[in-house]
């Protein structure tokens, strides 16, 4: 008798384990680590159960893996965005409108991340979450941390203070694409995010310059 399941194609050993992988994010992100079985985690790459032992040692380690390469890939790409734009507080702008829009197209490893939140009373799986969210805090610190030096932003300006208020942002952004309130995010609220971010964080001194050019203005001639 003929099996049902579909079979994949014979891979080269870095495409088929790349290929679990995007099929164990698939599968993390709709059910969690306990109900997740390796059974449908090999259906799903059109694999063999066995095969999937052949890459990891076992769920849990699959499932790790997973997690790590969540966090790599924002760090990635925030990297590749920031590396755009020499201007600090433009990267930072940048690397949030790139986020808001990755995880409303690309939304399973939000899941994930948001998965293994819920499961963090495991120690194994507290650990990697913790570790992918401080690098990306320290990320984002550092550039506030470079704006400051640059004298962008003021001087009483708390660069770790800063960097955790942009990613409490990420934090709504994360709930409300869970919540499907996707919609609510357009681009003209993305912007007066920014714009508040860049009011309050702007030197004093500019921000008095910059009045006193407009009540110059305003004069009557």
């Amino acid at each position: 008798m003929t099996s049902s399941r579909r079979r994949a194609p014979r891979q080269p050993a870095h495409q088929r384990r790349e290929a679990i992988l995007q099929a164990a994010t698939r599968v993390f992100a709709r059910a969690s680590y306990r109900s997740a079985g390796t059974v449908e985690i090999a259906r799903e790459a059109g694999v063999g159960e066995p095969t999937l032992y052949r890459y990891f040692s076992d769920k849990k380690a699959l499932y790790l893996e997973v997690l790590r390469r969540c966090g790599d890939h924002i760090l990635d790409e925030w990297s590749r965005v920031a590396q755009q734009y020499p201007d600090p507080l433009q990267a930072l702008a940048a690397i949030g409108a790139w986020y808001s829009e990755n995880v409303r197209e690309e939304p399973d490893p939000l899941r994930v991340r948001a998965r293994a939140v819920a499961d963090s009373q495991d120690e194994d799986t507290r650990a990697f979450v913790r570790y992918g969210y401080l690098r990306a805090f320290e990320f984002v610190r550092d550039l506030y941390a470079t704006a400051h030096r640059q004298g962008l932003i003021d001087e009483e300006v708390n660069p770790e203070a800063a960097a955790w208020l942009f990613m409490g942002v990420g934090q709504v952004i994360d709930s409300m694409t869970l919540l499907g309130m996707e919609e609510r995010l357009d681009e003209c609220l993305l912007r007066d995010i920014d714009l508040l971010f860049a009011r309050a964080l702007r030197p004093r001194g500019e921000e008095r310059r910059q009045g006193e050019a407009k009540a110059k203005e305003e004069e009557p001639r």
